[in-house]
């Protein structure tokens, strides 16, 4: 059976980075949400799975994926919590950013994010 520990150390193993490069505050406070990670995660890559996407004219159904906003309202998540973890996906391969980009509310142009294939290799 896995501990809450192991699978902690699990997490920690994944987002590996962030305790290398990140000032010793954000450490503390990515360190303090570790519990929380999987469910965040989760609903991360369930909006992007399943948040479709049309072409200019709203007709035709480019794929699936989505803008930080848009995680963003679809999971109630903030802002900080939302870039910070599609960050941390796509460091861990398992998101990347599509070739789209949709306006967010202010207008200015935005990456829409998707989930990466089965074993492709991180950039």
């Amino acid at each position: 059976m896995t501990t809450a520990v192991q699978r902690a150390e699990r997490r920690a193993a994944r987002y590996g980075r962030a305790l290398a490069v990140y000032r010793s505050t954000s450490r503390e406070a990515w360190q303090s949400v570790l519990p929380y990670l999987s469910h965040v995660d989760r609903a991360i890559m369930d909006c992007l799975a399943e948040h479709m996407y049309f072409d200019g004219q709203g007709a035709t159904q480019v794929g699936t994926g989505a803008t930080c906003e848009e995680v963003e309202t679809a999971t109630g998540l903030k802002h900080q919590t939302a870039a910070a973890q599609i960050r941390h996906l796509t460091e861990a391969g398992l998101v990347r950013a599509s070739a789209g980009r949709r306006p967010t509310q202010s207008g200015r142009s935005a990456i829409v994010w998707e989930l990466a294939p089965p074993g492709e290799s991180r950039a």
